[in-house]
């Protein structure tokens, strides 16, 4: 209980030591300050220390890290000190004294604009490397503002970039020109480690050598990295992993946390000896295999190259191949099912899901599900089907058929589609065993149109202002019916029969009111 007290005050120390020293850089970093005891002729230096903290708030040192140190402000005094930007940095707009009691963040996005300036600029800089404590030191500093930034920042430490000023006022004790600072570090450092990937394989000697992947029911090999090409220094202790593979062709083992540099890759008897790559081993009961390993390019190298600038992260396959199936092996048919879905003779995408089972049948037509799949529309997906333990048939036949969710053979009478394609698939030795079909849903959802002929009418005369489309008009549909609508523009209605039709009606109106008023008198 006290180890673990103390171990506490151990790392709340140092966080609150850590804490002390960002409040000391963001609460004193200058802008205008009163003059105090200010030296206007003193030299100055800087004291860098670079770590990092893990988790239990203990401080690792980081070394061999390089940091670049640019004076990118000068001083004047007139009575208080300013810190005035270079010349060549006056295009950033920074105004020092403008900064004065600004957060840290801000001072961080100063820091970061200036380091992509400075360069450009043609600022001089001097460049240090970290020590094994971690530290760099500049000495004899002219009175100024600093830039801190890293040389390397694709290197396996992130430095941030950092602003210091000779001289630095700290609080309490003002103007100090012996300045420590604690620039803030984060580990690039990739993930580093080596995949192995066992895969199975079947050498058909009948079949021109064919090479097929083969199932094992359930099976452990022993793999090993090495730190010699001829297998002979392990590396670390945990240098042999164990690889189980149960109903499956291939399985996997990975190792961690590895250093840069080149490891060998091996699989072990059950002594943990490395095999010979290529030569026949003979197992127990007789059976021969060999074994070689490839790399992710699936070129024949049993080597893995490890960099965390590069490559953190490598692959190697060590690939068993048997001239005979052992015990608790055996192939796998493999089926292609493409499913087209076609609404009124075209493509479609809908919203169903649907679904094939791949049957085996027996003498009597029975048939026996060996596996249900969910299809893709308009897409092809792939069945493995186990074929039985240690067996190299010559062919095999399955049923295919469309089913529901959980293997129900579909009535067509109540399926909305129409079903095409199903029936039998043969696979066959000398064809690794692969098949393929196609299952098509059609559906037709066009409403047939009926064509009336229609009746003869008599139509009247639309009077003005009522056509729909010009009537009797050539090129009008004949209709009977009248609108109510305003004539659009563009209506191509022959306006001058109207016209005439107009007048003549009212010279007949006037001449019959002539008449009878003519015979009252």
């Amino acid at each position: 209980m006290v180890r673990q007290w103390k171990k506490k005050l151990k790392y709340w120390n140092k966080l609150l030591a850590c804490l002390g020293a960002v409040l000391m850089l963001i609460g004193c970093l200058p802008g205008k300050v009163q003059a105090d005891n200010y030296l206007p002729d003193e030299k100055g230096s800087f004291e860098l220390t670079l770590q990092e903290a893990d988790a239990d708030g203990n401080q690792t040192p980081l070394a061999n890290v390089g940091l670049r140190l640019y004076k990118v402000s000068s001083v004047e005094y007139d009575g208080n000190v300013h810190f005035v930007i270079d010349s060549a940095l006056a295009s950033t707009g920074i105004d020092f004294d403008a900064l004065d009691g600004s957060a840290a963040s801000v001072w961080l996005e100063t820091a970061e604009t200036l380091s992509k300036a400075v360069e450009k600029a043609g600022i001089t800089y001097q460049e240090q490397t970290s020590d094994a404590q971690g530290k760099v030191v500049y000495n004899n500093l002219e009175q100024g503002m600093y830039l801190i930034v890293q040389s390397d920042p694709n290197g396996k430490v992130s430095v941030a970039p950092m602003l210091l000023s000779v001289p630095f006022a700290q609080e309490g004790i003002g103007w100090t020109y012996q300045v420590q600072a604690y620039p803030k570090c984060a580990s690039n450092t990739a993930e580093t480690g080596i995949n192995v990937t066992k895969r199975l394989y079947f050498i058909d000697t009948q079949n021109d050598y064919a090479i097929i992947p083969v199932s094992a029911k359930d099976a452990t090999y022993k793999v090993g990295i090495f730190l010699d090409k001829e297998g002979t220094i392990p590396f670390r202790s945990d240098y042999m992993k164990d690889i189980h593979i149960e109903n499956a062709e291939t399985g996997d083992t990975s190792y961690a946390n590895i250093p840069d540099g080149t490891y060998y890759i091996f699989e072990l008897d059950e002594n943990g000896n490395p095999m010979a790559m290529n030569d026949a081993i003979e197992m127990k009961d007789g059976k021969l295999f060999y074994y070689n390993v490839t790399d992710s390019s699936e070129n024949e190298n049993n080597t893995a190259v490890v960099s965390q600038t590069s490559t953190p992260r490598t692959v190697s396959y060590v690939n068993n191949y048997y001239y005979d199936l052992p015990d608790g092996f055996s192939l796998r048919a493999r089926i292609k099912i493409t499913k087209k879905v076609l609404i009124n003779g075209q493509q479609k995408t809908v919203d169903d899901t649907f679904y094939a089972g791949v049957f085996t049948q027996d003498s009597n037509g029975d048939l026996t599900l060996i596996k249900n799949v969910e299809l893709i529309q308009n897409d092809t997906v792939e069945a493995e089907i186990p074929l039985a333990e240690n067996e190299e048939p010559d062919k095999v036949t399955y049923v295919i058929k469309e089913t529901d969710k959980d293997g129900n053979i579909l009535d067509p009478d109540e399926f909305p589609y129409e079903i095409s394609g199903e029936g039998n698939l043969e696979v066959t030795r000398e064809g690794q065993y692969k098949g393929s079909i196609t299952l098509t849903n059609s559906k037709d959802t066009a409403t047939p149109t009926v064509t009336k002929t229609p009746s003869k009418t008599n139509t009247p005369t639309p009077a003005p202002g009522n056509s729909d489309n010009g009537g009797n008009q050539p090129g009008s549909h004949g209709s009977n019916s009248t609108s109510q609508h305003p004539v659009k523009t563009g209506d191509n209605t022959n306006i001058a029969i109207w016209v005439v039709l107009l007048a003549a009606a009212v010279v007949i109106i006037g001449f019959i009111g002539y008449r009878s008023r003519k015979r009252k008198k």
